[in-house]
Formats: structure tokens, C-alpha cells, sequence
């Protein structure tokens, strides 16, 4: 009997350690979300492996995005063709899918030189995205890069979906949408923030 009340104390304890995982793969996070993403996903260079996003003690908000392998800014950048670029799309108001998102955070390549630049831009229904104001892009690694942005400039909400796409419009990759890659792929991370 006692043998039989140890196992399951056991299995629900089991079970409650096992909760926060179920949830990351629900991609329903409280205050940061993690996704890992399919390699050769794409024909781009920019194939995506794992992306986050969360804010950080200055209220400021944190994301990292990693590739299947060592990117640089020159493949944002090719002769003749459009400018590539990685953005977070954020959803506040809006529904992911059957709307563009309320905001982009950017990372585009200077002329020339490696440091990317970051912009949050607000989408206008009747217009261009409009630019709010700076992100702060910083290479982690060959593979890795962080944005981080100020929390006010997307209205500091409670909640918000996301997803990351980058766009490149290397040789091969058709023009206008260029070769693209989505994280999460099925349906937006979902972030609550308070």
C-alpha cells in the first residue's frame, strides 16, 4: 500500500516537472519563449534554428535568433538585388495570419561593414511601417544575433504573439519575395508579459 502511494506522488510530481515543457511546446510562454526550428527549411542562407524572446531587467526586450550555420551581414546585402533582412513580427492587436503585424524589429546591413542595424518600425494600414526608434543588434556568435529594444516603443503590453522571418535575395532566390524562412513555421510564439 505505502509502495503504491510513493508511485503515485511520484508520477504526479513527474508529471508537474513535466508541465513547463509541454507548455514551451505550445508555444505558450509566461515572460520568455524559446522555439527550435527544422534545418534546410529553406534555400535562403538565413535557415533559422532557434529563436527567443522575453524582456530583460531594464525593461527592455531581449531577443536571440540563431542560424543552421555561420551568416554574415554581406548575406543581407547582394549586388543588384533587394536588401535581406531578419525581423521579429509582433502581434499586440492584431491577428497573426489574417493581418500584418503591429510591429517589426529589424536587423538590416549597413552598405558595407558587419554591424547591423537595428530599427522597431510601427505598421501603418494606410502606408509604409513608420520607424519608432533604434534596437540594439549585437552578434553573439557566427551563428547567433541579439535585438534589444525598448519595451515602450511597443506599448508595453501584457501579451503578444510573434514570429521571425528572414529574407534573402541571393542568386536563385525569386524575386519579389526572395527566399524565406518563418519561426515558428505553424502558428506564432505566444509571450505574456504581466
Amino acid at each position: 500500500m505505502v509502495r503504491r502511494r510513493f508511485a503515485a506522488v511520484a508520477l504526479v510530481t513527474l508529471a508537474g516537472l513535466c508541465a513547463p515543457a509541454a507548455a514551451a511546446s505550445a508555444q505558450d510562454a509566461v515572460f520568455n519563449v524559446e522555439i527550435k526550428d527544422r534545418r534546410a527549411d529553406t534555400e535562403g542562407r538565413l535557415d533559422i534554428v532557434r529563436v527567443s524572446l522575453g524582456p530583460s531587467h531594464e525593461e527592455q526586450m531581449v531577443g536571440q535568433v540563431t542560424m543552421a550555420r555561420r551568416w554574415a551581414a554581406d548575406d543581407l546585402r547582394i549586388e543588384g538585388r533587394p536588401p535581406g533582412t531578419l525581423c521579429y513580427k509582433l502581434y499586440v492587436r492584431r491577428v497573426a495570419g489574417d493581418e500584418p503585424p503591429d510591429f517589426l524589429v529589424c536587423a538590416t546591413a549597413p552598405a558595407a561593414g558587419e554591424e547591423l542595424a537595428g530599427t522597431v518600425l510601427r505598421n501603418r494600414s494606410n502606408g509604409l511601417p513608420r520607424a519608432l526608434g533604434a534596437a540594439v543588434v549585437r552578434r553573439l556568435s557566427n551563428r547567433t544575433v541579439e535585438l534589444r529594444f525598448a519595451r515602450s516603443l511597443i506599448g508595453s503590453p501584457a501579451r503578444l504573439s510573434f514570429v521571425v522571418e528572414g529574407v534573402t535575395f541571393a542568386k536563385g532566390c525569386p524575386l519579389p519575395q526572395g527566399c524565406v524562412d518563418l519561426s515558428p513555421e505553424m502558428r506564432p510564439a505566444r509571450l505574456r508579459l504581466g
